[in-house]
């Protein structure tokens, strides 16, 4: 739901298609690197604590890229550049 909405802000605020794809493509590659971390962490942790600080982690930057989107006056396509590195 959130790459929903993360791509529907960044339409909105920049119009964009290109915009839009470097910021789908910058979040695939992390979550492939995390991924593979992650079923480490899985092996050697307990599952619980794994899940625990994996949601923590996730709400962590899903309030952060909120906060960043709702403090950016008239969704200018400033936030989106800065907040996600695509200019």
């Amino acid at each position: 739901m959130a790459s929903v909405a993360l791509s529907f802000a960044i339409l909105d605020s920049t119009g964009s298609l290109t915009d839009l794809s470097y910021v789908l493509a910058a979040r695939i590659v992390p979550m492939v690197l995390f991924l593979l971390g992650g079923g480490v962490a899985g092996d050697r942790f307990p599952r619980r604590w794994v899940m625990i600080g994996a949601d923590t982690v996730r709400a962590a930057s899903h309030a952060a890229l909120a906060a960043a989107f709702l403090s950016s006056p008239g969704f200018n396509g400033e936030l989106v550049s800065w907040f996600s590195g695509v200019r």
